[in-house]
């Protein structure tokens, strides 16, 4: 402004001050033009927390961050290119160019481009006054003081409030103007300051070719109005005051272009209330053309944001809409209007259809007038019968429609109706009955129903609905569902009847006997109980499901039967009680049933209740079992129940029972714990005797204990035993078959336990293990008691009874008793163990093999039964080895296991019971005189012997027991053998008149022939005679 000079000592004043001293004083013009490149970084002034905790200042803070970013690249606030005498200034969030006028430029990239004498280029947001417009090449021509949009994206005013309500703020009107193209004269180009107070009518906008107003906004009744034909057409037009003009009086002139919808309406654009474009008018005289057909529109016509709007009547076939607010659109007519359709019943028939206000929608290129209830009004239809909240369309071929229909007491849902004028139909529908009964607090729906193709007739009075087997019925107050094909509704009745075809099982389901179920129960503790009805009846009164042609429902494992094929469900999903019901458990195996039941089913898994057990025995005769209980506990049924002894029950004829009886499902047979019974006429005592099992009817098997007792606690025995007695004539063998035993102290010589059964092939009992009852095993003991003879035999191993010391003897073989001859008798074979030595032995063995008159004997003869004898006193394995051996020729000696000091067999034994010598005499005597020896200290021997045995008995506490042995050889040598006990010592003697015997046994020092409990000798001659002769009286009183 001022320059001094120091050597002339003045001051000169510069054009400079002079020119702001006059642009200060009005006297110049000057311009507010101002451009601000800012490169510091952007921050808000808030708190980081602030910032994370509203979403607003989390967007705006992630772009100050990016322009931050961007500001941190640039590397100066301008630059110029001297070719082109431009310079690109960076970073200018905004251009000021006339405050007073309200004019500013916001660049979108944040640059601009300022050529000569200020002229600037720009690409963004133009703000005159309440004109707004986004230019794609904005030119501000400095000089003119002037701006050109060449082309624009869009263009808007932001106008005052129209109304009071809305504030003071400029609000930015809904519609826009689109292809604006023109100019903008800011201000005088002498008054670029604004100073001049005439320049009133700036800034002032001056367009160039038509201008667009869409209206194809998604806002706008959802985006109808496509924008390609409908769409309003502004003539190029002057605007000026930009920053002032009167929002009420602001007129753009053109015309509408509607789509078809009328011809062209020449109508300006004005203000609307809802801050769009628009206008308001009346049709001319005679109507306007309405979408091309010959129909006038004559009413009101309005346009604005709500679309183009207008009022009348619609009178469509045998309908007729009045309405004051239709919205026209493209390709229909809608609105809210009193609607109303007549029935008719000739010709096409129409149902009734009135409301007060529904919701239409006129389509007239398609001839199709689609009504709807709307907000909470229904269309009332059917003289009033049901109401429909939903849609009907009616064209001329009928009535069609969707939604709801709620009838008096019922509810249809269905996305496609047909309606006549006393029919619906539909093809998949959902129906609900409410119940005219419900109380309070009870579900008032009584049935719900889906995919139902229907047919509903007010003139029948009744609804016929089909339904697939797959759909759902359910019936919420009683907790069930169904699946049936079909079911009727009387509407003034009070039950709805069901059906279902037979059948429906696939064909694994039909073979495998499962039916296909159709009602399930909801009920949670119920587990999703089911069965199937082919018949069924609600009755609303009741709240009852009747089902009827219910074969079975099964709870756990079992079938349940009802009686007479019926099943009530009440209230809560609670099944009735059965009655006289018939169960089968399981229902795979169907091994138990039981008639006269009482049960209540509780789930899927759970029933209780009592019933009559069926037993069947072996010959298929019935006897009724009263139980006192039959439940289920979620894996199996269960039956419990407690014969008398009165009630004289058989398990079959040939065993009685009584006693506790329980049946489980998954077992064939019946668990007993009591009491059994043999029943036969043999003159043997029968004995009750406890025992706790399962018995499988076909083939009963009841447990037989090692060491039995009665029902009283008493000994019973199975086999053969010695009765041990002082008494001499009372001392004998006898057999018990499941009888009491005679002394606690007698001895065994046979007994057998495991199970006892009855073979009714060979009319016998058994008592034996189980797998030798069921033929799997051939070894180990049986006992039998044979019903026509009333014979007791038994097989296998075998004792003698009687007490010989250390001299051990193992028999197998068989034993009898015959009751008429009153005899036991034995076929066995032995293996004896004694301490002889082994040269004495081995000598006799010699002896014996070369004995050519001596009949070699074959092993594998079946009467010796050796097979099963070394079998069960070594293995399979070595009696296979010693049998190959024989039939090898290659046996020369016995396997260690056989290695005995004498086996013998085909013994026959019985029992004896004479006087000799005038002393009664107790025992057991071979009844054939030839004994087969096999070996002899392991060597085989293998010859038939003359041999004849004797074994003594006595009273347990005495002493005589023993035996005596003879054999003969063809030589007239003899061997007797005489073996006697006292007390615990044995003494075994020999007399013989083969010196060489006799030799090897005397060279034997005396200490030498002793043993625990035992001593071998020579007897001496008149002992030994003694002995024999003994010996031959019990052959001859025998």
């Amino acid at each position: 402004f001022l320059t001094y000079n120091t050597v002339k000592n003045n001051i000169h004043v510069e054009n400079k001050l002079i020119t702001f001293a006059k642009a200060g004083t009005g006297e110049l013009d000057f311009d507010h033009l101002k451009i601000t490149s800012d490169l510091r970084p952007m921050k808000l002034n808030y708190s980081a927390q602030e910032i994370q905790n509203d979403n607003y200042l989390k967007q705006l803070d992630a772009t100050y961050q990016q322009r931050t970013a961007k500001r941190e690249r640039v590397i100066a606030y301008s630059l110029i290119d001297i070719d082109k005498k431009t310079m690109r200034v960076n970073e200018v969030d905004e251009v000021q160019i006339s405050p007073t006028q309200n004019v500013f430029i916001y660049p979108d990239s944040s640059n601009i481009f300022i050529e000569k004498d200020r002229a600037i280029k720009f690409v963004g947001w133009f703000v005159a006054g309440k004109f707004e417009v986004h230019s794609n090449k904005g030119f501000f021509d400095y000089e003119q003081f002037k701006v050109s949009i060449p082309s624009s994206d869009e263009a808007f005013f932001r106008v005052k409030p129209l109304k009071k309500e809305d504030g003071t703020e400029f609000i930015p009107m809904t519609s826009s103007l689109s292809l604006f193209k023109g100019e903008i004269l800011i201000d005088n180009k002498d008054s670029k300051s604004g100073k001049s107070s005439k320049n009133y009518e700036f800034p002032i906008m001056k367009s160039s070719g038509e201008t667009r107003v869409y209206y194809s906004s998604k806002d706008i009744q959802k985006g109808a109005y496509d924008s390609t034909r409908f769409y309003y057409v502004v003539q190029p037009f002057t605007l000026d005051s930009l920053d002032n003009f009167s929002e009420t009086s602001l007129r753009l002139v053109g015309e509408l272009i509607s789509g078809g919808i009328f011809p062209k309406i020449a109508e300006n654009l004005k203000i609307m209330n809802d801050y769009s474009f628009g206008f308001a008018t009346q049709a001319p005289a005679g109507g306007y053309s309405f979408y091309g057909t010959d129909t006038k529109y004559e009413n009101k016509i309005v346009l604005s944001n709500n679309g183009l709007q207008g009022a009348g009547t619609i009178n469509f076939l045998q309908s007729t809409s009045v309405s004051n607010k239709l919205t026209f659109l493209p390709d229909s007519t809608i609105g809210v209007a009193k609607f109303n359709n007549l029935q008719t019943s000739t010709g096409v028939r129409y149902p009734s259809v009135v409301s007060e206000s529904a919701f239409i929608n006129y389509q007239p290129k398609k001839q199709v007038l689609l009504a709807s209830s709307y907000r909470e009004i229904p269309l009332t239809m059917f003289n009033g019968e049901t109401n429909l909240t939903g849609t009907v369309s009616i064209d001329k071929t009928g009535m069609i429609g969707n939604g709801t229909l709620q009838f008096k007491e019922a509810i249809m849902k269905s996305k496609l109706f047909t309606f006549t004028d006393d029919d619906i139909n539909s093809q998949n529908s959902s129906f609900s009955l409410l119940n005219r009964y419900a109380k309070f607090g009870e579900d008032p729906v009584a049935i719900q129903a889906e995919g139902l193709i229907a047919d509903v007739s007010f003139k029948n009075r009744k609804g016929l609905f089909n339904s697939s087997a797959s759909k759902v019925i359910k019936f919420p107050a009683n907790n069930y569902y169904c699946q049936m094909d079909k079911f009727v509704w009387m509407m003034d009745g009070e039950s709805i009847e069901f059906e279902k075809s037979k059948g429906g099982e696939s064909t694994f389901e039909a073979g495998a006997d499962l039916a296909k179920d159709n009602f399930f129960s909801l009920v949670d503790k119920q587990d999703s109980l089911r069965f199937k009805s082919l018949n069924a009846k609600y009755d609303l009164k009741l709240q009852t499901i009747f089902c009827q042609k219910v074969e079975y429902v099964q709870s756990c494992d079992a079938r349940i039967y009802p009686d007479s094929m019926k099943v009530n469900i009440r209230k809560a999903g609670i099944m009735d009680p059965f009655s006289n019901a018939v169960i089968v458990a399981n229902y795979i195996s169907k091994y138990h049933k039981f008639v006269n039941a009482n049960v209540q089913i509780n789930s899927r898994k759970l029933f209780e209740g009592n019933a009559k057990y069926q037993y069947y025995d072996r010959d298929s005769l019935l006897t009724s079992v009263q139980l006192t209980s039959i439940k289920s506990n979620g894996k199996y049924t269960r039956g419990v129940g407690e014969i008398p002894e009165k009630d004289k029950f058989k398990l079959s004829k040939e065993f009685d029972y009584f006693g506790k009886i329980n049946i489980v499902s998954s077992l064939q047979g019946i668990i007993l714990d009591g009491q059994a019974r043999l029943n036969h006429s043999c003159k043997y005592e029968k004995s009750w005797m406890s025992f706790t099992d399962t018995i499988v009817a076909k083939n009963i098997q009841i447990p037989i204990a090692q060491n039995p007792v009665n029902a009283k606690g008493e000994k019973l025995a199975n086999g053969f035993l010695w009765r041990d007695t002082e008494l001499i004539d009372s001392l004998r063998i006898y057999p018990s078959f499941m009888s009491k035993q005679e002394t606690s102290d007698d001895q065994f010589m046979f007994n057998s336990f495991g199970y006892i059964q009855f073979n009714d092939k060979a009319n016998e009992y058994q008592i034996g293990a189980k797998d030798r009852l069921n033929k799997k095993d051939s070894l180990t003991n049986i006992l039998t008691l044979h019903l026509g003879t009333c014979m007791v035999a038994g097989e296998g191993d075998m004792a003698l009874g009687i007490n010989l010391g250390e001299l051990k003897t193992q028999l197998y073989g068989k034993i009898e008793y015959n009751q008429y001859e009153k005899k036991t008798t034995m076929n066995a074979s032995a293996k004896i163990d004694m301490e002889v030595a082994k040269d004495v032995m081995n000598g006799f063995a010699n002896k014996l093999k070369v004995v050519d008159e001596f009949m070699p004997i074959d092993i594998k003869n079946p009467g010796y039964n050796l097979a099963n004898t070394f079998t069960h006193w070594t293995n399979r394995k070595t009696m296979e080895e010693v049998f190959k051996d024989f039939d090898e020729d290659k046996l020369r000696k016995m396997p260690s296991s056989l290695e005995n000091t004498i086996i013998l067999t085909g013994i026959k034994f019985e029992s004896y019971a004479t006087k000799g010598g005038g002393k009664m005499e107790k025992g057991i005597i071979s009844r054939d005189s030839k004994i087969s020896v096999v070996s002899i200290n392991g060597i085989p021997v293998l010859k038939e012997v003359d041999f004849d045995m004797f074994y003594s008995q006595t009273y347990s506490k005495e002493s005589g027991q023993g035996f005596s042995w003879s054999i003969t050889m063809p030589n007239e040598r003899f061997y007797f053998i005489n073996y006697a006990m006292d007390k615990k010592d044995g003494t075994l003697l020999f007399h013989t008149n083969d010196d060489i015997l006799k030799k090897s046994i005397t060279d034997i020092k005396p200490d030498k022939r002793k043993a625990k409990n035992f001593k071998f000798d020579v007897a001496e001659d008149a002992v030994g005679q003694a002995l024999v002769a003994k010996f031959k009286g019990y052959f001859l009183y025998r």
